[in-house]
């Protein structure tokens, strides 16, 4: 039997089960890359090269944003909490930054600053968790600047973006005010119904009902 017959017997051998057949695959590869064995080499080289940079893209950004983090950490103000902004954009504190100077410039009554930073925080990072919450602050700011339809719009999309988020029931408040303020009676009782109807047994659940009787009252004959 010459060496041709050999290897077909051979593999006739490996053929009888699929663990032989699995068994003569990998003989076949490791023939292809015997006979292609710079092509190998290169392939193989290409791969630790970016796994390599991607190790190190990696490592930079850890150190980036820990960065970041420290710069956050030591901010107080909203000029230090812009100066995380600028200084990391994209970073993982980021949107925490933009909030929290936005509360900074409440606390100074900065408020149309403040205004600004919360909707660009809502406008850049809508699916943050922080997006209702500051969506609900600006509501405010355009509730104490008398701004009622910019108030309305700003509550309204506190409460429909994030429906299950804390702030959405005293969205739907602060948007029943409005609405009150607007003369728009109707659209105020949607609202603290939808609270009521939506939301527990908490303190939200009880002004809301509160302001429904009051408005019920106010419709009865005879009542100024």
């Amino acid at each position: 039997m010459n060496r041709k017959e050999r290897e077909m017997a051979r593999r006739e051998r490996w053929d009888r089960t699929p663990e032989d057949r699995l068994v003569g695959i990998g003989y076949d590869l490791l023939g292809w890359a015997m006979r292609h064995r710079a092509v190998c080499v290169a392939v193989l080289a290409a791969a630790v090269a970016a796994a390599a940079g991607a190790l190190a893209y990696r490592s930079r950004l850890n150190a980036y944003n820990e960065g970041a983090i420290a710069a956050f950490d030591a901010a107080r103000s909203p000029e230090e909490f812009k100066a995380v902004v600028d200084d990391y954009p994209g970073s993982t504190v980021e949107p925490l930054a933009i909030f929290y100077r936005g509360r900074a410039l409440v606390d100074e009554k900065k408020f149309r600053e403040a205004g600004e930073a919360f909707a660009r925080l809502a406008a850049e990072y809508p699916g943050h968790y922080l997006a209702a919450p500051a969506r609900n602050f600006a509501g405010m700011i355009c509730e104490q600047l008398g701004d009622w339809e910019g108030a309305a719009r700003n509550y309204r999309a506190a409460a429909e973006g994030d429906p299950r988020s804390f702030v959405a029931p005293r969205a739907l408040l602060g948007l029943g005010s409005c609405y009150e303020e607007m003369k728009r009676p109707a659209d105020s009782k949607t609202a603290y119904e939808k609270i009521v109807s939506s939301y527990g047994a908490g303190g939200a659940k009880k002004e809301a009902e509160s302001r429904l009787a009051r408005a019920a009252a106010a419709q009865q004959p005879g009542t100024q």
